[in-house]
Parts: C-alpha cells; sequence; structure tokens
C-alpha cells in the first residue's frame, strides 16, 4: 500500500490515534516551532518597542514580551484582543493592546526596532499585505527587522506570485510537522495563502534589505528583512 500519511513525530505521544487528536498535536507542535523561529531571529537583546500586527498566535506575542521595553499589539478582531488583553493580565506582561484595522494603524516614523506580522493578516488581499509591509518600514528605524511567520504555500501557481526573488536566502531544511495547520487552527480565509516568494518580493520591493526565508513545517515558514541604514560618507581632509 502506498503509505504517503504524515507520520507525527516521535514525541507525540502514541495515545493520540483520533484525526481531531492527531491534528491538534500537530497543530501545537507547529505553533512551538513558529514561535521558537520568532524568537531566535528576534534575539535575546532588549528593543525599545516591538509590534504585533495582527496578533495571530498570541503566545507568541507575549513570548516577545521579555525583550521589548514596550510590546504593542494591534488587531481588527476585538476576540483577538480580549484574548491577548487577559491572557497578559494573568501571566503579569505589560502590552499596549489595539482594537484597529490595520490600514489605519499609525506609528512614528523609526520608532519600532521589529515588527513581527503572523497568520491573522494572511487572508488580506495581496495588494493589502503589501501595503502593510511598506508602512511596517516607516515604522522601523534604521537596522529595524521585519519578520512574517505563518502559512506560505511554496507553490507559486497557487498564489498568483511573482518569480523566486533572486538571491534570497534559505534557512535550514524543513522540519514536516503539519500541513496547513496554522491556516486551519486560526481560521484563516477559504484563499490560498501567499507564497514564501510573494513574501520576500514583497519586503524587496518596499526597500528592505537582507530579504530572506526559512521554512518550519509544512507549509509554513519565516520570511525577513531589515530597514536600511543610511551610509556614512567618509569625509577625506585636503
Amino acid at each position: 500500500m502506498d503509505d504517503r500519511r504524515q507520520r507525527l513525530p516521535p514525541d507525540v505521544p502514541p495515545l493520540i490515534a483520533s484525526p481531531v487528536g492527531r491534528a491538534d498535536a500537530i497543530q501545537a507542535l507547529t505553533t512551538v516551532a513558529v514561535l521558537e523561529a520568532v524568537r531566535d531571529s528576534v534575539g535575546p537583546e532588549l528593543h525599545d518597542l516591538i509590534v504585533d500586527a495582527g496578533v495571530g498566535i498570541t503566545s507568541l506575542t507575549l513570548s516577545l514580551a521579555s525583550v521589548a521595553r514596550s510590546l504593542l499589539a494591534a488587531s481588527p478582531d476585538p476576540a483577538a484582543i480580549d484574548t491577548i488583553t487577559t491572557d497578559a493580565a494573568l501571566q503579569g506582561v505589560d502590552v499596549q493592546a489595539r482594537n484597529v484595522d490595520l490600514g489605519m494603524l499609525r506609528l512614528p516614523a523609526g520608532s519600532a526596532d521589529v515588527v513581527v506580522a503572523s497568520d491573522a493578516l494572511f487572508s488580506l488581499p495581496n495588494h493589502d499585505k503589501r501595503a502593510l509591509v511598506v508602512r511596517a518600514r516607516r515604522w522601523l528605524r534604521p537596522g529595524g527587522l521585519i519578520i512574517v511567520a505563518g502559512t506560505m504555500s511554496r507553490r507559486q501557481e497557487l498564489s498568483g506570485d511573482s518569480p523566486a526573488v533572486a538571491g534570497a536566502s534559505t534557512g535550514q531544511p524543513s522540519r514536516r510537522i503539519g500541513r496547513n495547520v496554522l491556516r486551519r487552527g486560526l481560521g484563516i480565509g477559504s484563499s490560498p495563502p501567499a507564497s514564501s516568494d510573494f513574501w520576500q518580493q514583497a519586503l524587496q520591493d518596499a526597500g528592505f534589505r537582507d530579504v530572506g526565508y526559512c521554512p518550519v513545517a509544512a507549509d509554513v515558514g519565516l520570511a525577513w528583512g531589515r530597514s536600511p541604514v543610511a551610509r556614512q560618507e567618509t569625509v577625506h581632509e585636503a
């Protein structure tokens, strides 16, 4: 028999036998993998302001509090804001929560060190995704980091994206934990998710540098870029 079914990693308890139980376990493992990948990318240093645009994964948002002097969580979904506010209070985490359409979110230019965007905004039309990336570059200080984390199709024809970005980097091999798990688990819409190529191209078009992509699980990954740093001209004495 041709058995091409997704196998669970060895650390998943064998008692999870039902389809629902397997899906929940895979979703939980995928969420943890995304959280760890984002935290590794952000690094251990303390940042003045981290912005979570969309609040797609509450545990991810709260995990960033330990490396942020100020943490802003913005989402157009009132339920997401209620959840993040309640969970933050229970954990003693200080979070500024804003219930706002991401297209209307305004921040001072150069005020943020890190902007994280996750699956909660992936159902937006592609032109709105691009517009958010452009605004994020304005929010970031020179050298600031943007991370887009979540479901990304790996086939361009699924999302109608442009060809692959020349020179974009790829990280370690994917840990195949589950297929489209975050998309299903977080209630993303029925439209196909944008591909990693789309996000890398959008970041480059917005003017980000050091753009790259790293797969985290099946059809789940991270794309990132850095706000450019102005070159300092060398003054030569006559």
